[in-house]
């Protein structure tokens, strides 16, 4: 029975077959939430964290994970739908946060095409680690090891959705820790781009998110 659940999953990864097996479903996952597992696994993302990251870009960007995925109303991007914001909160503290067009110099500097799968979750991986590193440090924490508390994790600390759809992310979430939790495999990834400086992909003005409002 576990070499033929590792089989079904093998096949999972390579979305051919959904089945059930062991009393709950398993659904094969999108040609680009598997390369986009398969990538976050190399840059050294536990299976948890890889599942919470997946889960809320699934919500984002549909199951499919859609790198051009446009909310015209939000003017959001990408599989995080990323948006450039800025303002002055209630206490005094302003933020400017050009998440697009961090997006778009981080391509550019790497000469990457900002449009493609890789590159937006190479991209995520420079954003959490050098403009987000409270919650990349938390995500990757070994206290950290539910699927729920990384997903929410995500959502309140990167995403920062409104939170209404938490559920949604969670289910998510949970379904491709079910079908590519163990798939491992090496994309060769050039992280060169590691050792940028985080103020390089910031605007001319040099506006750092040193203050970024989740309420926004």
């Amino acid at each position: 029975l576990v070499k033929l659940f590792k089989v079904m999953q093998s096949l999972l990864a390579l979305n051919k077959v959904a089945v059930l097996i062991g009393g709950f479903f398993l659904m094969a996952m999108s040609e680009n939430v598997n390369l986009a597992w398969k990538l976050f696994d190399d840059l050294g993302y536990n299976d948890v964290a890889k599942s919470a990251l997946l889960g809320n870009a699934m919500q984002e960007s549909f199951a499919d994970l859609r790198p051009t995925a446009f909310n015209k109303n939000e003017n959001a991007f990408g599989i995080f739908q990323w948006r450039d914001t800025s303002g002055t909160n209630d206490a005094g503290v302003s933020w400017n946060s050009p998440r697009i067009q961090w997006l778009n110099k981080f391509a550019e500097i790497n000469n990457l095409d900002p449009n493609d799968i890789k590159t937006q979750v190479l991209y995520t991986d420079w954003e959490l680690r050098s403009k987000f590193r409270d919650t990349y440090d938390k995500l990757q924490s070994d206290n950290l090891k539910d699927i729920s508390g990384a997903t929410k994790l995500i959502d309140s600390s990167y995403v920062y959705s409104a939170g209404g759809t938490i559920d949604e992310r969670i289910k998510n979430a949970n379904q491709v820790f079910k079908n590519l939790s163990g798939v491992n495999t090496n994309q060769n990834i050039n992280t060169d781009y590691l050792d940028l400086d985080s103020t390089l992909v910031d605007d001319p003005e040099k506006l750092i998110n040193t203050n970024f409002n989740p309420n926004t």
